[in-house]
């Protein structure tokens, strides 16, 4: 078996996961707990992964598998403390609600265009967990092409070697500003040119969203490049709309129930953002937009 499997039906499993994540806080000085592959620990995914896997001697028969999972997020959140910002990551959201502060809701991204329209579905499918059970995390920031790599980038494929024109690296700084509130930088600022630096800049200085809703969320979704184009978001009583094109064709949107009079005209691959200068909510401007 590539994987070990912690029972954390037994106060054992529970006490040295505590012991190891005490340590990293109180010693290491560690504020910050990203824990991947959490969906692993699942019954269901033990038996996927493992083929041979029929059945489990658990140390307390009596509990579920995900009870015993939950023992296990309880065990890691109690060992933190409330003041440490718990990151999950591909987990089954259910049985992590209630213990981590963020969550990944989208898969890897990789610096190459093809990956953002899917990321965009994958991530605003679960609009309305964030911001209400977790903060959403997209997944990192990430503008480079292969002129802006030294030797320590990652040599899997889709990591490194692709390019990556301005209007695409824009696109996912516009996603970010509008979607989550964790945000996280993969490129080597030291590396990366100048104007794509800049991009990462531009993300962090942008205020992170309160509620973020996709309008068109039954228009798309036909196929993974097929991204949602109208996207809402709400910092207190600021409002947003990200318009994002991401077919390769020129396209025009009818925004008057937004305030624009005049259609808003992108060619293929961009995006762009506008504030809202009216005086209608958000809950108002989200069905009005919707009915259009």
């Amino acid at each position: 078996m590539r994987y070990i499997y912690f029972d954390y039906s037994h106060p054992g499993a529970r006490a040295h996961i505590a012991d190891c994540i005490k340590n990293m806080k109180d010693n290491w000085g560690i504020r910050y707990f990203k824990v991947d592959f959490m969906r692993y620990g699942l019954e269901n995914d033990i038996k996927l992964k493992n083929k041979h896997v029929k059945s489990f001697k658990a140390y307390d028969p009596t509990i579920t598998g995900v009870e015993r999972f939950r023992l296990g997020m309880k065990t890691m959140r109690q060992a933190m403390g409330d003041d440490i910002y718990f990151l999950g990551c591909s987990a089954v959201f259910g049985p992590t609600i209630g213990f981590v502060d963020g969550m990944r809701t989208g898969g890897d991204i990789n610096p190459i265009y093809q990956a953002f329209p899917e990321r965009c579905l994958g991530n605003l499918s679960n609009f309305y967990l964030s911001g209400k059970v977790f903060n959403g995390d997209a997944d990192y920031l990430v503008f480079r092409e292969a002129i802006d790599e030294d030797s320590t980038v990652s040599q899997e494929d889709v990591k490194h070697g692709h390019s990556m024109t301005m209007n695409e690296a824009q696109m996912w700084a516009d996603f970010n500003k509008l979607y989550g509130t964790t945000r996280l930088q993969s490129d080597n600022l030291m590396t990366l040119r100048p104007e794509r630096k800049a991009l990462s800049k531009e993300v962090f200085e942008f205020p992170a969203m309160d509620e973020t809703v996709p309008l068109d969320f039954w228009e798309h979704g036909t196929s993974k490049q097929d991204g949602f184009e109208l996207i809402i978001a709400r910092k207190d009583k600021d409002i947003y709309l990200g318009v994002f094109n991401w077919s390769d064709k020129p396209k025009g949107y009818e925004l008057k129930a937004f305030g624009k009079t005049s259609p808003v005209l992108l060619e293929g691959r961009h995006s762009q953002i506008l504030k809202y200068e009216g005086k209608e909510s958000f809950d108002q401007l989200c069905k009005k937009l919707q009915s259009r």
